[in-house]
């Protein structure tokens, strides 16, 4: 009986965890913004921590032919929010960031969502999705093509039904936190990291 359910949740959560297309997103948009950020030093990605996207660590790590446990010790913290586990890349430097400030997984087309998209980004506003231009955080948000800008829209649009709302409630919150990453470190080889030590951890 036991052997039964858990063989049925397992199926449940990777049917759940297939329902976002992420062969089709790489297929469809490369991410590209024609060299605008490496002229900034790739500057989101050393003071930012990118959040994978619910069945994005599968998706990648079978891309890379990576053991997805492997990935998750090796690249990934886990934060608990809401009783829900959320996959974030580690404190500091971004691993797939190479010395030409571009990122190592666009050679196997599956950068992070969070990265592809990014300045466009996708969170939640009185109580309502919300898709917009991060010009707060990144210094060259106002140099984006508007075929980058609308592409990008139009495929958070396409997929915005399909995030469950507590990740977004969690990017919302995340995107809005400025880190103190010496604190951050500290705690980062953690398998596990609390929201109230992720909280901890805002300057």
């Amino acid at each position: 009986m036991f052997f039964f359910f858990d063989n049925f949740i397992n199926y449940f959560c990777m049917i759940y965890f297939m329902v976002i297309d992420f062969e089709k997103i790489h297929k469809a948009f490369d991410g590209t913004m024609l060299d605008l950020c490496t002229e900034c030093g790739g500057q989101c990605e050393k003071n930012e921590i990118s959040v994978f996207l619910p069945g994005e660590v599968e998706f990648i790590a079978n891309k890379i032919n990576f053991d997805k446990q492997k990935f998750v010790d090796d690249f990934c913290n886990i934060i608990k929010f809401k009783n829900h586990d959320i996959h974030m890349l580690k404190a500091g430097v971004c691993p797939f960031l190479n010395k030409e400030y571009r990122c190592e997984l666009e050679d196997n087309n599956c950068k992070l969502i969070h990265c592809l998209m990014y300045p466009i980004l996708i969170g939640i506003e009185d109580n309502k999705i919300k898709i917009f231009v991060d010009t707060k955080h990144c210094p060259m948000a106002h140099k984006i093509q508007d075929d980058f800008k609308n592409h990008a829209f139009n495929i958070y649009e396409s997929i915005k039904n399909d995030i469950p709302k507590w990740w977004l409630e969690f990017v919302s919150k995340y995107d809005e936190c400025t880190y103190d990453y010496p604190k951050l470190e500290k705690i980062k080889d953690n398998k596990i990291i609390s929201i109230n030590e992720l909280e901890d951890c805002i300057t």
